[in-house]
């Protein structure tokens, strides 16, 4: 009997061998290696040479006859030091910029198509991949070190390189997905069908014979010590409800690890398996839990007894006692490091290292990260308020109803604690208080400010507020309450620390830097990143510098963010007839719009996403002016 992966190996393309791919990968890693040894040498006989020249020097010092002999003898060696030197700081940084090249941000890959088929160009706009393919899929990691693109054609799947060249000889009929830090490991599985793995070469690694399989978990082996798993499932039949006068028969999905030889590290035998940050929580089919490392060893054998959650601790893994409820922490290796004695425990993400406890009386504390107390348990509700300078804040509600305003290290902020804080007070607006139907500002020493305000916000920025007297008079001040822009606009934003909108009674936006500098006047800016968007009254979009103004591209009527690197990011752009084309941060062009939307999505609307739509991104400050009897069109991707 075949195996059941053949089916997948559906016939060869000429491509290049394999050793092509390896030598590519392998010459910068051998190549620096050479670099660092002639580097190591040429420093020996750097100081070989010095040592020389200092004794020489120190012996001809006592004899002015051997001093004035030895000069030149003594500056010809300072010259071959000086070429030595020149020569290791060459050395240092091709060495370096090999490094870099090796471990430097993929290039970016972006999709263009002709009628029905797609293809990819790079950040020039130069061919990756002609325009010869029904699907394509970019893969890289998050270290952006390794990345893949899977192409299908003709109904059958490549495995691509960044560079569009063939992996190995063989095309699948389902789609691979790359395991990452695997060492060029691929899973090739669809819905309904055992899948396998297979390597850079096309041989079979893991036999396909696996429902379900995927990539469990991909993380930091010097973290974990151990390498990627791969979850599969196994369909078993139970009895289910039984009566009088039937039996019925239920089937459920059990599932089991494997690691990347196919060896078994967890049978199928388990209801569900979740991925922690350092452990596997492991739920059976009477739903008990119990705690594995990814290893397949157990840290707590299942139990009926205990419960466990590892979302938002770092380092410890939540432990509750089912009969009481009552929680505490545990370690990575199961060893109880805080006792099970409180009604909630949470660690304050992302203040790290800080655990709120809530004990058994019902009242709130603050605990650092070896479960010293620092806020003792005297508060009803305990919530933070933000961040200023070295110190995080939180206010505490007591008994009485009074409230408390402590930072980390527990001490009590001197101001009115006969005050009542309401529904306003977020984190995101510290520090900015509303307390008795007003706005208020804490300065950095915890004092409150005498300036009154109608309404206030800081959502966006963390020294820069927005505040208003009334409806007409919105500005910004710091952090000490100086006005930083006037208060005479109908609405006014910080988006982030270096950048102001304010928008004024005509509807024009104004621009200025975080110092109060005037930029440029606009009728709509947005800023996504590092990269200012500016409107016209018509509505359209350019970029613009966001130190000068300057504006950098021309209009186009909607923008949306393909890709990113560490040195840039794309944008798709549309013309008047909904054609698309690329442009970088910089505002050039790369590629012009000639791209029809509409044919794209007919063919395939599924190709469009991950490449030009993407989800809404929230958060984005969107000033934009809406002009009378006329929708105006703001970016794509803003909320």
């Amino acid at each position: 009997m075949t195996e059941a992966g053949h089916c997948f190996e559906a016939k060869r393309i000429p491509c290049r061998p394999a050793r092509y791919v390896e030598k590519k990968i392998s010459t910068p890693c051998n190549l620096l290696e050479f670099l660092r040894h002639i580097n190591k040498i040429i420093v020996v006989l750097q100081w070989c040479f010095l040592s020389g020249c200092l004794t020489d020097f120190a012996s001809g010092g006592n004899n002015a006859e051997n001093q004035s002999s030895e000069v030149p003898k003594v500056e010809e060696m300072k010259r071959f030091l000086s070429v030595l030197l020149a020569l290791s700081l060459l050395m240092g940084v091709t060495s370096f910029s090999v490094r870099a090249q090796n471990y430097r941000d993929l290039p970016p890959r972006l999709l263009v198509w002709q009628d029905t088929l797609f293809g990819l160009i790079d950040g020039s706009g130069k061919s990756v991949l002609p325009c010869e393919y029904e699907r394509l899929l970019t893969y890289d990691d998050e270290a952006n070190t390794e990345g893949y693109i899977i192409a299908k054609r003709d109904g059958l799947w490549d495995i691509l390189d960044w560079n569009g060249q063939p992996i190995h000889p063989y095309r699948y009929d389902a789609r691979p997905t790359p395991i990452y830090n695997s060492g060029g490991l691929f899973v090739i599985c669809e819905d309904d069908k055992p899948g396998g793995v297979v390597n850079s070469k096309g041989d079979t690694v893991v036999p396909f014979r696996y429902l379900n399989l995927s990539k469990f978990a991909t993380f930091n082996s010097s973290k974990t010590g151990a390498s990627p798993l791969l979850s599969y499932s196994v369909e078993k039949t139970s009895n289910g409800d039984e009566t009088s006068s039937n039996r019925t028969k239920r089937k459920q999905m059990l599932r089991g690890l494997l690691d990347l030889n196919g060896r078994e590290v967890l049978a199928p035998v388990y209801k569900s398996l979740f991925c922690g940050d350092n452990v596997i929580i492991v739920t059976d089919t009477n739903d008990y839990e119990g705690l594995m490392d990814f290893k397949g060893e157990w840290i707590r054998p299942i139990s009926p007894l205990y419960t466990y959650d590892n979302y938002y601790y770092d380092f410890y893994v939540s432990i509750t006692e089912r009969r009481t409820r009552l929680q505490g922490l545990i370690s990575d290796d199961g060893k109880i490091v805080l006792p099970i004695e409180y009604q909630e425990v949470w660690s304050l993400y992302p203040i790290e290292g800080l655990i709120k406890a809530k004990d058994r009386s019902g009242l709130w504390g603050i605990m650092d990260a070896h479960f010293q107390l620092l806020i003792p348990h005297r508060y009803t509700e305990l919530n933070a308020l933000g961040e200023m300078g070295d110190s995080y804040y939180f206010y505490g509600v007591l008994r009485d109803g009074q409230v408390e305003i402590i930072d980390t290290a527990g001490h009590i902020v001197s101001i009115d604690t006969t005050i009542r804080f309401d529904n306003d007070n977020i984190p995101y607006s510290f520090p900015l208080l509303h307390v008795n139907n007003i706005w208020r500002l804490m300065d950095p020493t915890g004092k409150l400010l005498p300036q009154h305000y109608s309404d206030a916000s800081n959502y966006w920025s963390s020294t820069l507020m927005s505040v208003a007297t009334d409806s007409l008079h919105h500005g910004i001040v710091d952090l000490w309450g100086n006005v930083v822009v006037p208060l005479r606009y109908v609405e006014a934003d910080a988006d982030g620390d270096d950048i102001i909108f304010a928008r004024c009674p005509s509807g024009k936006v104004e621009v200025f830097n975080g110092k109060g500098r005037k930029l440029l006047s606009c009728w709509g800016a947005q800023r996504e990143g590092n990269v200012l968007f500016v409107a016209n009254k018509k509505g359209i979009w350019a970029i613009a510098d966001s130190r000068t103004g300057k504006r950098l591209s021309r209009y186009y009527y909607m923008w949306e963010r393909v890709c990113s690197s560490s040195a840039e990011t794309y944008w798709a752009v549309y013309d008047t007839n909904n054609r698309i084309g690329y442009v970088n941060a910089r505002g050039r062009e790369i590629f012009p719009c000639s791209l029809d939307e509409e044919r794209a999505t007919a063919v395939s609307s599924e190709q469009l996403y991950g490449y030009i739509y993407h989800e809404c991104s929230c958060g984005d400050l969107i000033y934009y002016f809406i002009m009378p009897n006329r929708r105006y069109n703001k970016p794509k991707g803003g909320c």
